[in-house]
């Protein structure tokens, strides 16, 4: 019983001296690792790092080593000087505890990035804010002793409550994302692993060309990539992406040979048939009581993209894209909108943009009492762009109000009539052989007045020509 009593003593007094271990520990290498951290950066980056401060845990990503930085700002130079890339209240570091105490170099397996704001800037020159690596060293003949500094072994990388901003001056593209959780894992050190990934956004808002194609839609997509590192190759295993209620599936690969050029074989669409799905994408349209909408009809939509794209040449690429006998109606909205039909085919066979062809044989919908028609042809975009086009209507804006929710909308009002046809091509009008351009029709506008929150108030009495 004495010796019993001894052990467990003894046992206590180890477990003791391990806590007071593992609690000195983050204070006794706390220099250490503040100085690996800039040396690293000092060492790879252009832009300016800073942080406020450092916790370091045993306990956090036990049983790795927890380097926490606070309040870490990436600030640019050069072009982009005194442009923030990124502001995180914490970046948190999983590193190997072994490597700490007894190694030449820290091993960094983890990178865990807590409320970040990300805002990446491409200007019209192709100048990024986010390439700010320092270019490699030439090889030198001999070989080259080991580099100071930290071992990247990641394992596993989140992002929790992030924000991420995208201005492309050179694409004319701007995307938004609020409130995003990420998270991936792979055997990131292996030629050959599968990337296994998991995202959601709150709000992802996307605007290309000024035209807004998203607003503030939910996001969320599983995905697992087998990447192929030595050939810089990724292939979709199993993914799915569900942007509000409308599910995205995409199959295929993409690869970068080289610095320039990015290869793609890959294949789109969605694998239900619901209109009230793609509804829900609809800016403003999905609304708090979207579930109690009142929707009907089918959609078809599928496309692919294969090919090369660089700087001159683009991938072939398909959209096929069909809405049939489609109707909605909001609960809190006296009227709706019904006789949707769309028929749409972009195709680009090769990667020449002339080839491109927009095809939309028919389309119509009616807004409470008015219906609207037509169809649209485009060809040879960039040699000589040659438009036919047919579109027969009323738009009763006041209707339109009481069908569609205008968050933000005070007052819309006003009748839009149009019964135009028109072929012609650009040769045709630069040459001003006008006796082989076909324009006819009526175009009105009556009392339109647009009143919102966020600007002044608009009216046009009147406004009509005949061609």
């Amino acid at each position: 019983r004495f010796a019993m009593k001894k052990i467990l003593i003894a046992l206590g007094v180890i477990l003791v001296l391990l806590v007071g271990a593992l609690v000195a520990l983050p204070i006794l290498f706390k220099d250490k690792i503040i100085a690996e951290v800039k040396n690293v950066a000092n060492e790879s980056l252009t832009a300016k790092l800073d942080f406020r401060d450092v916790d370091i845990s045993v306990f956090r990503h036990f049983p790795k080593l927890a380097v926490g930085l606070d309040e870490l700002s990436i600030t640019g130079t050069g072009h982009f000087d005194g442009t923030r890339l990124m502001y995180c209240k914490r970046l948190d570091l999983a590193v190997d505890l072994w490597s700490v105490l007894f190694g030449d170099k820290i091993a960094i397996n983890g990178l865990y990035l807590n409320e970040p704001d990300i805002r990446v800037y491409v200007l019209s020159n192709g100048a990024a804010n986010y390439d700010i690596t320092k270019p490699s060293p030439e090889p030198a003949p001999a070989a080259e002793p080991e580099a100071a500094g930290g071992v990247i072994q990641l394992e596993h990388y989140a992002i929790r409550n992030g924000h991420i901003f995208y201005d492309d001056r050179s694409l004319d593209m701007r995307a938004d994302l609020s409130g995003v959780e990420h998270s991936g894992s792979g055997e990131f050190t292996a030629d050959i692993y599968d990337l296994i990934t998991e995202t959601k956004v709150q709000a992802l808002s996307v605007d290309y060309g000024g035209i807004e194609y998203l607003s503030k839609a939910k996001a969320d997509l599983q995905a697992t990539i087998n990447a192929d590192m030595p050939n810089m190759k990724f292939t979709m295993k199993d993914n799915r992406l569900l942007l509000n209620e409308l599910t995205v599936l995409a199959n295929g690969w993409v690869a970068l040979p080289n610095e320039e050029d990015i290869t793609m074989d890959l294949t789109f669409g969605t694998p239900q048939n619901t209109f009230k799905s793609l509804l829900s994408l609809v800016p403003g349209a999905y609304t708090k009581d979207f579930e109690q909408v009142k929707a009907n009809g089918s959609i078809q939509f599928a496309g692919m993209a294969k090919g090369t794209y660089n700087e001159t040449t683009y991938p072939a690429f398909r959209l096929d894209f069909k809405v049939a006998n489609a109707d909605f109606k909001y609960p809190s909205l006296p009227l709706g909108v019904s006789n949707i039909n769309v028929d749409a085919k972009i195709n680009s066979p090769s990667s020449k943009i002339d080839d491109i062809t927009v095809k939309i044989p028919a389309f119509s919908l009616r807004i409470g009492s008015n219906p609207i028609e037509g169809y649209f042809n485009l060809s040879k975009p960039e040699s000589d762009p040659t438009v036919d086009t047919k579109i027969k209507g009323t738009l009763n804006l006041g209707e339109l109000s009481k069908a569609f929710p205008m968050e933000g909308v005070q007052e819309l009002s006003g009748i839009i009539r149009a019964d135009i046809l028109a072929k012609a091509s650009m040769s045709q009008i630069d040459r001003q052989a006008y006796e082989q351009v076909q324009m006819a029709g009526d175009f009105s506008i009556q009392n339109i007045v647009y009143r919102s929150t966020d600007m002044p108030t608009v009216r046009i009495n009147t406004l009509s020509t005949s061609l």
